[in-house]
């Protein structure tokens, strides 16, 4: 993408293992820094160190059934992964050259189905993440 260029989140996707999450219709990405903090009687306020962070990612999707078995995941995919306690491989990317690639590995936290009487039947689920979190640029 062009500098300047700023990014449509149509764009984004989450990939879990080899597969995109077929017909997502939201993706998002979250993280935090934990802080060690001391206080000596030296000091009038905390010294703040930066220490390990926790990462996670989380999406909405249609409930459907996949078209092609290689390319993307559906909710039957992740379910498996979910009640074998699967560590899983994960990014959250665009597939234009130059973009943000976040990357990690994860475990299936928590899978939320609905099924209203009107309208489609949804899902969303939450990957924790286990470990360390890559950010680098999408390489085609």
């Amino acid at each position: 993408m062009p500098a300047g260029d700023i990014l449509k989140g149509k764009d984004l996707r989450i990939t879990v293992g080899t597969g995109q999450i077929y017909h997502a219709t939201e993706c998002n990405f979250s993280t935090n820094r934990n802080f060690d903090e001391v206080a000596t009687k030296d000091t009038d306020g905390n010294i703040t160190t930066p220490d390990t962070l926790t990462w996670n990612l989380s999406t909405s999707a249609l409930v459907a059934n996949k078209p092609d078995p290689g390319s993307q995941i559906d909710v039957k995919d992740i379910f498996t992964d979910y009640l074998a306690k699967t560590e899983v491989d994960v990014e959250f990317a665009t597939t234009t050259a130059g973009d943000i690639i976040i990357s990690g590995k994860a475990f299936i936290e928590s899978i939320e189905i609905a099924a209203p009487t009107e309208g489609r039947a949804t899902y969303s689920v939450t990957l924790r993440g286990n470990g360390d979190l890559t950010g680098a640029e999408v390489v085609v």
